[in-house]
Formats: structure tokens, sequence, C-alpha cells
């Protein structure tokens, strides 16, 4: 007597040789899980018969097995005892239509069986914070059931958002891939840290604003908005507070880099945190900073030269950037300084005719950036009579 494992019928097959006894009729397949007691008649093969198909058995469990003749004078003694085990052939399958509901300090799950052959399940939790990962929950939940439930305490957890998945074992001791991911949000008393330690600082056009990353510290936190207004001369409000770092940009830096400020503006910026169920924190104390005035540099190539028609003026063109025109002022001993043209940044020569002739002129070449703002004149260059 022997068994083989049939894997691709999920069956274990008893094979025997037999010297068929005279007036025999049948032969009785017993099994049992137990080597010494509860064995039950599985099925009767015929005289000619040397093997047997057992389909009602799980994988990677231990089966024993003994055969009974039946003659037309009653039976034999049972055979000697073999055993029989399926392989472990089958893939498990993740558990179906997992559900959560959050109450009060409690998490409800509920899921579907897959297969016949699922015999437990694992949860696996996550809270749902920068670089959490599903992490296993409990031990191996046994359930035949057809539907399954687990309850979650939250005592401990201090968390805005949760989830949750799970994974089937099955008889062949394989564990599925996790089941569908759900999330919930837990009724919490849970307050976001405000960030601390806002800096601003004017370069070059921009402000970086920066403050203290709270991730560190609070696992809940998941991104930051950061706000800003306007003030007054005086100090006072001009404005409300507005987001400046929406979705178009990475919320979750604790810093940003604001190039929408305006020269001689007061701005006033302030942060708070926030989780993926969208809690957000108190706002940070606000900073304030005043963007200062850079006026652009006059021209100090000039060459001024008195001719027949007038005084003939000529320049090196600026390499300054957001220049939009020349603004040429003319200065005589006797009045105040006249500008006596507008040009366009292109412009490197200017003949002005109207100048007079009996008294000395001087000239000076003013550059006005796109904001209007004009550069001083700090040197006159002078034509002689």
């Amino acid at each position: 007597m022997h068994t083989e494992s049939l894997d691709t019928m999920n069956a274990i097959e008893i094979r025997w040789k037999c010297l068929v006894p005279e007036f025999m009729r049948t032969m009785d397949i017993y099994r049992s899980d137990n080597y010494d007691k509860d064995y039950r008649r599985l099925g009767s093969v015929g005289p000619q018969d040397t093997a047997f198909i057992d389909r009602q058995v799980n994988p990677v469990q231990t089966y024993f097995y003994y055969l009974i003749i039946n003659n037309a004078y009653g039976q034999s003694i049972p055979s000697a005892r073999i055993t029989g085990m399926l392989n472990a052939n089958r893939k498990a399958q993740p558990p179906l239509e997992l559900k959560a509901e959050a109450k009060k300090g409690i998490v409800f799950l509920n899921w579907k069986r897959p297969t016949a052959d699922t015999r437990g399940y694992y949860v696996y939790r996550s809270e749902m914070n920068i670089g959490d990962s599903l992490t296993q929950l409990t031990d191996i939940i046994l359930s035949d059931s057809l539907e399954v439930i687990y309850t979650d305490s939250l005592k401990g957890v201090n968390s805005l958002s949760l989830a949750y998945a799970v994974k089937s074992v099955n008889t062949s001791y394989d564990i599925s891939p996790f089941s569908e991911v759900v999330y919930v949000t837990p009724n919490l008393n849970v307050r976001l840290t405000t960030p601390i330690g806002l800096r601003t600082r004017f370069s070059d056009g921009h402000v970086l604003v920066t403050w203290t990353d709270e991730r560190e510290n609070d696992r809940n936190i998941v991104g930051y908005n950061l706000y800003r207004k306007f003030l007054k001369v005086d100090g006072t409000d001009s404005t409300s507070f507005i987001l400046i770092n929406g979705k178009s940009t990475d919320n979750s830096l604790n810093y940003f880099d604001d190039s929408t400020v305006v020269e001689g503006k007061t701005y006033l910026y302030s942060v708070e945190s926030f989780s993926v169920a969208d809690n957000k924190s108190p706002m940070s104390a606000p900073a304030q900073i005043e963007i200062p005035v850079y006026k652009p540099v006059s021209i100090s190539s000039l060459k001024v030269a008195r001719i027949k028609n007038g005084v003939t003026i000529e320049w090196n063109k600026t390499m300054q950037p957001d220049v939009k025109e020349y603004r040429i002022y003319r200065l005589t001993k006797t009045g105040s300084p006249v500008m006596v043209a507008k040009l366009k940044p292109d412009a490197e020569s200017y003949l002005d005719k109207t100048a007079p002739k009996d008294e000395s002129c001087f000239y000076a070449i003013t550059c006005v950036n796109n904001d209007n703002i004009e550069s001083s004149i700090e040197d006159w260059v002078g034509a002689e009579e």
C-alpha cells in the first residue's frame, strides 16, 4: 500500500496490491486525521480495483488510511495503516469586500471569505503618516465563516487617519497578497502641532520663508499651508491672509520661495500644519518683512559735445535688466534741471536741438525700470560754450 499526492486534482490517491480472496465482494477504505481513532469509511471499491482517490482533503495535513475486505463470510481485520498528504499547491486569494467603520475609540472591520480553503487572516494597519507602511496588527485569526468581523481598539493611537488591509491564509499555508486598502478617520481628539521658528529673508527679488519641520515630532502632519497678507504704511492690516503654496507646489516642505513680492511693500507671513484628513493646527506667530526698493543706476558713460545744430550726447547702453526707458535731463547755470527727452533702452545717442547757445549746458541720463522707479542723478557732464 502507498499514497500519492495528486496536486492537479487536489486529491490523495491510495494504491494497493491484493491477492483477491475467494468470494470477495468489496473493499472499504477508511480515513482519519488521528492515527489511533475516529476513522470513518470513505467508500468501497470492487475486487479488481487497486486504487481509490480521496478528494476531500486539505493540503499540508496528514491523513491515515486502512482497508477492510468484505466477503461472503464477513470482514477482514483492518490492514496496516498508511499516511497520506496533499502537497501545498494552492495559492491563497485576498479577502473580499473589506470595509471599515470608525466610532469613538474603535474601528469595526468586516470582509468576506475569498475561497473555501481559507483557514485564517492577518490584519494590517497604518497610521497614514510620512514614511509609514502597513504593519501587521494581529496574530492569525482562524475562521471558516463566510463573513468575518474584527474590532480594532484605538487605545494609544494618536493619528487622524488610518489605513487597513487584510491577508488570508489557506490550507496550503500560503499567504495571499493584500486586500484592497480602506481608509477611516477615527474620532480622536488629536491636536496638530503648530510650526514654530518662522523666518523670512529677502534676496534678489525673492522672499525665502522657513520654519521648523514638526513632522519629526508629530507624525500626523503631512504638510504645511503658508499664508501671506499686505500691511499698510502704518502697520495695520490691509488684506486678509491668502494661501500662497497651493496644490501646484510641494507643501510637504518646511520652506517656500515667494517670488511674487513687490518692492516697497510690507508683508506678514503665517504657517499652519495639516493632516491627511485635512485637520489643521492653529496658525503660527507671524513673521513680517519689508521689501526694499531698489533703484536702477544712471548712465555714467556720457560724452557731450556742442555742434552747430545743438548738443550731441552719446553713451553706452545699460546692461541692467528690466530698464524700459532713458530720461535725458539738461541743467544750465541759470535754471533748474529740465527733462528734454525720453528714449527707448536701445538708444545710444541724442541731439539736443533746443540747447541754449549762449550759456553752458550740463547733461545726465537716468534709467527707469518696469516698476517706474527712476535712478538718481549723481553726476552732470557739461558741454562748454
